[in-house]
């Protein structure tokens, strides 16, 4: 069975990284790069140097200028960014990385951009909030079967209390019928899920599956910040997206 497609290098369930476009039988993943992409080979025990070369690239020049609340919220958004790289070895389900401001502008739809962009080379996939519990649960259901490798729910207006949402963050499957006929589907829940608000609420259930990543820009209105390291985050990204694949990769060897 298909896991899913990947457009940049990752790491399969036995911890092997896959650099080889095609696919790949025991990862059950179909690596298709994109034109003219590629990565530089990377080490499979990288020095101190390249370390703290690519932590620099990744904490400063990619979310240095984003206002986190403290040290947790930035290593939580590392964290999700090296996720996606090595999503194909975590055989179970992860949490959903919750991106919440207290006002629009801050940030969190571009930081959601440049992982993407980083992850796959393109904008995230957006499945909208549902009304009830059962719009949830279609909405959830046909966003699975597009195989997403990510999963953005943008801007939350209402509290996040679905039994939907609980139980797809907590099964490495996800079973429902098909809307418009009496057929059943199963599908492997092997993508990223990330939401953003403002001052989101969210239930006791949501909680526990719910990693927060707060910013505060402390100013009224944020988006008239200047001073950046890159004026236009997303330029810098695409025309940098190999190197911080690579840095990203170099940190996951670590590990790996």
């Amino acid at each position: 069975m298909l896991a899913g497609i990947v457009n940049t290098p990752i790491f399969g369930r036995n911890g092997t990284l896959l650099t080889k476009p095609g696919y790949h039988p025991d990862a059950r993943l179909l690596y298709v790069p994109g034109s003219g992409f590629s990565v530089p080979e990377i080490a499979e025990s990288p020095t101190e140097t390249e370390i703290v070369a690519a932590r620099e690239l990744l904490c400063e020049e990619l979310f240095g200028d984003f206002p986190f609340t403290g040290a947790a919220e930035r290593a939580h958004v590392v964290a999700l960014l090296l996720l996606g790289f090595l999503r194909g070895m975590i055989i179970g389900p992860t949490p959903l990385h919750l991106i919440e401001k207290p006002t629009p502008g801050t940030g969190a739809t571009l930081m959601v951009d440049a992982i993407s962009t980083i992850l796959t080379g393109e904008g995230a996939s957006v499945m909208t909030e549902g009304r009830d519990d059962e719009e949830w649960r279609k909405r959830v259901t046909a966003k699975l079967r597009q195989i997403p490798s990510m999963v953005l729910i943008d801007n939350l207006r209402h509290k996040l209390d679905s039994s939907a949402m609980a139980a797809v963050l907590t099964a490495p499957f996800w079973e429902d019928r098909i809307l418009g006929v009496s057929e059943m589907t199963r599908l492997p829940i092997r993508c990223l899920w990330i939401a953003t608000g403002n001052n989101p609420e969210f239930s006791n259930e949501m909680a526990r599956r719910i990693v927060r990543i707060r910013l505060d820009a402390n100013v009224e209105q944020p988006w008239h910040r200047s001073g950046f390291r890159h004026p236009d985050l997303m330029i810098w990204v695409r025309a940098n997206r190999a190197r911080l694949v690579s840095a990203c990769l170099t940190l996951c060897q670590i590990s790996a």
